[in-house]
């Protein structure tokens, strides 16, 4: 649990979330299979906030 959490934390500091998210991530590891709903609910919205940061350099 403590490698999720220390996980959990460094997802939250790379993408510049909210406390509230990474408490919702934390209590996500106590609660039975709530830790496998929510995992798949992130993972789109993390690729969903990467493909719109996704800066392309013009060709020179």
């Amino acid at each position: 649990y403590v490698v999720y959490l220390i996980g959990c934390f460094w997802l939250n500091q790379q993408m510049r979330w909210t406390l509230g998210r990474y408490i919702v991530l934390a209590l996500a590891g106590v609660v039975p299979v709530m830790s496998f709903i929510l995992e798949r609910r992130i993972h789109r919205q993390v690729e969903a906030e990467l493909e719109a940061a996704v800066v392309v350099a013009p060709k020179s």
